[in-house]
């Protein structure tokens, strides 16, 4: 039984209940794209010549686009501009690079060309982030990046493509939100501490690991008998992954079963609850998973 296909406006195939979505593209080298004004028909002549900057963002043209491409220009067109369809253009393989869409949507939060072609250096970087990463985050008019942690990854309101939603571990009060975005809330943190940023705003990224000991400086100092610390305080703690957590402090004590030298050990509670270091609270009586953080 065959299945009947229908081209739509957009460029997408739609056959039967199953949509075949375009392929993606970068552009790698600034060309000369047809823009038509009165809309796609060759015959016309009603186009005028488009300088498309390398960066753009580009989606093969389907099949009924080809085929008049195919009969009415030499070389054939076979790329339209993703952000305006009436604009298309040829491009050799080599002018181009075909992207996931995983990387079509980091590419796609970053506004200008020329500074999504300089991301494409940094790509399988970004793609390794996950929340609790520490990153360097261009927060504007500091003139240098600022340190921070990944809070929130994925899109938000109103904005293409993938965001990031980073809390600021210096020049805290000089950022721009709580972890709210248009009145919808990703994450929280103080006020004025946190950005919300595409992939071209972070700096300095090198592997995982470079990542998360950008935070180092912003640790907590280790805690003494001294330390001002009750149950009931909100704190932020590296695991042994070097990944930042937060969670609730529930208990303070030393205990021999735990500790051989007999320090200071402080239970958290965590919003997940860890596999390598969370033991049951046998130590409080209480029935609460906690994370154990030795304080020497």
């Amino acid at each position: 039984m065959s299945e009947s296909a229908d081209v739509e406006d957009n460029g997408f195939l739609v056959v039967g209940e199953v949509v075949a979505m375009p392929e993606k593209y970068i552009l790698l080298e600034d060309t000369v794209a047809r823009r038509h004004v009165k809309g796609w028909n060759p015959i016309s002549k009603t186009f005028a010549d488009d300088h498309i900057l390398k960066g753009s963002l580009l989606l093969a043209l389907n099949d009924g686009e080809a085929r008049d491409s195919h009969q009415y220009f030499s070389p054939p067109l076979n790329y339209k501009k993703y952000s305006d369809d009436s604009v298309k253009l040829y491009c050799k393989p080599e002018h181009v690079h075909q992207l996931s869409e995983k990387h079509f949507q980091l590419l796609l939060a970053v506004k200008l060309p020329f500074d999504r072609y300089k991301a494409l250096n940094i790509l399988n970087l970004v793609e390794k982030l996950v929340v609790g990463h520490g990153v360097n985050v261009v927060v504007p008019p500091i003139p240098h990046p600022v340190k921070g942690i990944l809070r929130y990854i994925g899109p938000l309101p109103g904005e293409e493509g993938t965001q990031f939603g980073v809390e600021l571990m210096e020049r805290r009060g000089e950022g721009a939100s709580d972890g709210t975005f248009k009145h919808m809330d990703f994450f929280k943190c103080d006020r004025d501490c946190a950005m919300f940023v595409a992939m071209d705003k972070l700096s300095d990224l090198v592997d995982s690991k470079a990542n998360n000991t950008a935070i180092d400086s912003q640790r907590h100092p280790p805690l003494t008998q001294d330390t001002p610390l009750k149950r009931g305080d909100g704190v932020t703690f590296w695991d042994e992954k070097d990944k930042a957590s937060s969670g609730v402090v529930r208990w303070i004590g030393a205990n021999k079963k735990v500790s051989q030298n007999n320090s200071l050990l402080v239970g958290i509670e965590t919003e997940h609850r860890t596999h390598s270091a969370a033991v049951p609270d046998s130590l409080s009586g209480m029935n609460h998973y906690f994370d154990l953080r030795n304080s020497n």
